[in-house]
């Protein structure tokens, strides 16, 4: 048998590599791009400058109105205060608040109770009791909705009063959000 030779490849020829050209190539396209964007700047920025000159011409923007109309104060400005009355000073003692702030306590000693309770190991009374407790801050919270909307309306947000009343009645709507989880069907 004789010796076949397996049949050799052929050598790669040595051509000279076109990554350089390629890399010229793409920082040439770069620069074209760089350029483009840094003409199109410039002109916005002296578009922006010709419309500020021109606004700046028009020395009043209001000038279409005509004179002597009655201004309309906005309900965003906190400055002006238009046709609200400071409270008087027995806003705090009208019937429907001193009604809904007792019933506020009785929440107040029915929850302290339930606490108790539960610091006992009687959550069977602690959940009657939070339900209870929970029940009255709804109550106090719904008898004073309508009466805080009218002083507020009438007063405005900003009078110690009525910041007073709205403090309160967040407290209220607090402490009635945490006992919401107490179910009523396992007492």
């Amino acid at each position: 048998m004789s010796d076949q030779q397996a049949p050799r490849r052929t050598p790669r020829k040595k051509a000279p590599s076109l990554a350089p050209l390629y890399g010229a190539i793409g920082i040439a396209i770069l620069a074209i791009i760089a350029v483009a964007m840094a003409q199109k700047d410039k002109d916005a920025r002296e578009a922006a400058k010709n419309r500020v000159k021109a606004t700046q011409e028009v020395s009043n923007p209001f000038a279409d109105i005509p004179a002597g109309t009655k201004v309309i104060p906005s309900p965003f400005d906190s400055n002006s205060t238009g046709n609200l009355a400071p409270s008087a000073t027995g806003l705090l003692g009208t019937a429907v608040w001193t009604a809904a702030q007792a019933t506020a306590e009785r929440a107040k000693k029915t929850l302290q109770e339930a606490k108790a309770a539960d610091d006992a190991g009687n959550r069977k009374k602690y959940k009657r009791m939070a339900v209870e407790a929970r029940d009255l801050y709804q109550e106090a919270i719904d008898s004073t909705a309508q009466w805080e909307y009218n002083i507020s309306e009438t007063h405005g947000e900003e009078d110690s009063q009525v910041s007073q009343v709205r403090s309160l009645r967040a407290v209220w709507f607090d402490q009635h959000k945490k006992l919401r989880s107490v179910d009523v069907n396992d007492i």
